[in-house]
């Protein structure tokens, strides 16, 4: 019998080449995306739960409460993890990492710049999963200058030598002795790192007692990533019940002081990779996109899938049992549903009325399904087209805003030997110089990357109180070399005296915040904060620059004061003319090997800085575009589809009319006309759907943001409209000048 079906089904399909055409390429594209995309989601959401006691471990974040402003961080003061090991029975042991940085290491004539290598306790081990491939986890880390190594930084350094017992040297001269090598991370870690170096070196570079300080102050200083391990049975929940007391003893006397609260957060291992909102996090993933990917899962490319998505989907994933079984399921599931509708269709006929010939009367149901499958396969591509245009606008937003400077030709590099640094005023006099160098300034931080939080006293109704504000130390052509705008006031004077040490430079945000919309120059600021009585420096307003973006448009403009430094810092930025950018930069590199950097030559765009941070955006406009592409061939498959139908159904209908005198452009109207209608009920149900979920993501994930315009929607609809006329325009014109009297023959 299995043999008469399959006879059977081989010859339906001859006969109806085409048909069988349209329904295996869109079931097949269908399927295959949807098997990718459900890997993907399944990648996304089993972060981090490699680790086998991922469902004990937290990571503790902060929430810092000053003069009414929030900062929420990843991070936390050095001393909490063992101030939590001490107080809280909860806590089985704890770790700490604390980000290196952009640092150089060298072994032998091999250096590079590692960005991924973390100081870390020695309790690391106890609480992730992770496997040795040569040492032990019990002395890797207990000793000062100290370090492991992932498989392949191993493999980078050493090739196939056993790396344990060499030394590996770091750029500021230190010598870190290799002690075991490690499984590298799976993809899915929210902290991937290549190293882990001694947190006890740490403690050996500024001593034992400071590094394991526990007094007060040293709980409002932030720096480290903490993972707890809670004890079987044990909870957060219990822990943050009990966290009061432990800020009454440790952090309260300090608070109250700085006029300041603290709010511990925390977030389960397995959540950390959709953390949102938090300073110093390590990059992270999105829900929302992870929504959006499911919502298109029929409308991926499957080669392209791996490199548009940032994902290690292996195909190796596909030799696991669990993988394969789920995917012989879900087609298994799509045959039999796909096969149920016509097997009870048909076998709801009467013998005697399709002996009679009567079942073409039932086909208005049929009809009426494919309708709403191509209402609903236009409803999406509408929908993602809609989508594709908003990113696309998005895009253009965040690459043409006004940033408040011009971060063109603005070339960065960092000066980490002490050595080197000291050298930086001189670097910058030989540097501006040269034609190809317009201008260059020494400072903490450019825009795109100024973090420097810090508690100052600043002058409000008659009195000093207590303020929290970003901050950077500048050199005097700070302002000049950022192409930024003074708008009250004046810049920075060398000619001045007393610039040096009192004159600061405030953004027109602070100007608002602080009430001094009157006049806010002359007004003071006490730098340097101390709990001793002490001074600090006192300083005063001397300008106001335009607002300009420190961070990226995801974040709102705060207020920024600027000063000049005491010392030389380790950034030096340097404006490049337009159109010398490779000229300049030769000499940057130039002086960078003659003032005896130590290193091989790194820098940075400030135009890359902002790039880096719109990645994820710039990933889902790419995917838009693509699964835009696929939904509206699969939706054109199906109008092909409709449309050879109708024109099959209605073919004697045609002829008849013909006959009695309609015209071709008459038979055409009455044919068009279904199809504008299909399209018309999918543009109305999907523009209030676009509206509402770009809405949402607009606000969500920017503070800054293009608004959404009418001629979005009305430009998708004119694509799908006119894109969906062109394809059923074939079938139409064909059966509109076919022969009436064949026509009226027609069976």
């Amino acid at each position: 019998m299995l043999k008469n079906f399959l006879i059977s089904a081989i010859r339906n399909l001859s006969r109806n080449k085409f048909y069988t055409f349209l329904n295996v390429l869109g079931l097949s594209v269908g399927l295959a995306a949807f098997i990718f995309i459900l890997l993907y989601v399944r990648d996304e959401l089993t972060y981090d739960k490699h680790n086998e006691k991922h469902e004990r471990i937290y990571r503790i974040e902060s929430n810092f409460n000053i003069s009414n402003r929030h900062d929420l961080f990843a991070i936390v003061p050095v001393p909490m993890g063992p101030a939590f090991k001490l107080e809280f029975p909860e806590v089985e042991t704890f770790t700490r990492l604390n980000d290196v940085g952009n640092s150089a290491f060298r072994y032998g004539d091999k250096e590079y710049y590692e960005t991924d290598f973390f100081f870390a306790d020695s309790t690391v081990f106890d609480v992730f999963t992770i496997r040795f491939l040569i040492g032990s986890p019990e002395k890797a880390l207990t000793e000062p200058f100290t370090m492991v190594l992932t498989e392949s930084v191993a493999r980078k350094y050493f090739g196939d030598r056993n790396p344990v017992g060499e030394i590996i040297i770091s750029g500021s001269g230190r010598s870190y002795k290799v002690t075991g090598v490690i499984e590298d991370q799976p993809a899915n870690s929210h902290l991937k790192y290549g190293a882990l170096l001694s947190v006890m070196t740490l403690q050996e570079i500024y001593g034992a007692d400071n590094f394991n300080n526990m007094e007060p102050l040293a709980f409002w200083n932030i720096g480290v990533y903490t993972y707890l391990l809670l004890h079987e049975n044990s909870s957060m929940s219990t822990i943050m019940e009990k966290f009061p007391a432990f800020y009454e003893k440790y952090m309260k006397p300090v608070g109250d002081q700085i006029n300041a609260s603290f709010e511990l957060l925390y977030t389960p291992l397995a959540g950390t990779h959709f953390a949102q909102g938090l300073g110093a996090e390590q990059p992270t993933g999105n829900m929302a996109y992870v929504y959006i990917f499911s919502a298109v899962a029929f409308f991926i490319l499957l080669p392209d899938f791996n490199q548009l998505s940032v994902k290690a989907v292996h195909f190796s994933w596909f030799s696991q049992p669990l993988i394969l079984a789920m995917i012989f399921a879900i087609t298994l599931t799509v045959g039999i549903v796909s096969g149920s509708y016509p097997s009870f269709y048909l076998s709801s006929f009467a013998p005697v009325m399709v002996l009679k010939g009567a079942v073409s009367k039932t086909g208005k149901t049929s009809g009426l399904l494919r309708r709403i499958l191509v209402v609903i396969q236009f409803f999406i591509a509408i929908l993602m087209i809609i989508g594709t245009i908003v990113v696309s606008s998005q895009l253009r937003f965040l690459r043409n805003t006004d940033l408040g400077f011009d971060k063109n030709s603005l070339l960065v590099i960092e000066m980490q030997d002490s050595t080197f640094r000291s050298k930086a005023e001189t670097l910058k006099n030989e540097l501006v110089q040269h034609r190809a160098i317009e201008a260059a300034t020494n400072c903490t931080g450019v825009p795109g990357q100024i973090e420097w939080i810090q508690v100052l006293l600043v002058e409000r109704e008659d009195e000093m109180k207590e303020m929290a504000l970003i901050l950077a130390q500048v050199d005097f052509d700070y302002v000049a070399t950022m192409g930024m705008e003074i708008v009250r006031g004046r810049d920075f004077d060398r000619n001045m005296g007393t610039d040096r040490e009192e004159a600061v430079i405030i953004n027109e945000t602070a100007v608002r915040t602080l009430g001094w919309e009157d006049d806010p120059i002359g007004k003071k600021i006490q730098y340097g904060l101390n709990l001793n009585g002490d001074t600090g420096r006192p300083m005063k307003v001397i300008g106001v620059v335009k607002d300009f973006h420190f961070r990226s448009l995801h974040n709102k403009i705060e207020p920024v004061i600027l000063f000049i430094s005491p010392v030389p810092r380790y950034l030096m930025t340097v404006r490049m003319k337009e159109g010398m950018e490779q000229e300049a930069l030769a000499v940057v590199e130039e002086k960078w090997n003659d003032f005896g950097a130590g290193r091989p030559f790194d820098y940075r765009y400030v135009t890359q800085i902002f790039e880096e941070q719109y990645q994820g955006e710039q990933k889902i406009g790419v995917i838009f575009n693509l699964a835009t592409a696929i939904t509206i061939f699969i939706a054109l498959l199906g109008l092909l589809g409709l449309s050879s139908y109708i024109a099959e159904q209605r073919t004697k209908e045609i002829g008849i009319r013909k006959i009695l005198g309609a015209s071709v452009p008459d038979i055409m109207q009455l044919l068009y006309r279904e199809f504008i209608f299909l399209i018309l009920i999918a543009f109305v149900v999907a523009v209030p759907v676009a509206w509402w979920r770009l809405d949402i993501w607009l606000n969500d994930s920017f503070i800054y943001h293009t608004s959404l315009q009418w001629t979005h929607f009305l430009l998708a609809g004119v694509v799908s409209f006119l894109v969906g006329m062109v394809t059923i325009s074939f079938y139409i014109v064909r059966v509109a000048g076919s022969n009436p009297v064949e026509a009226i023959k027609y069976e």
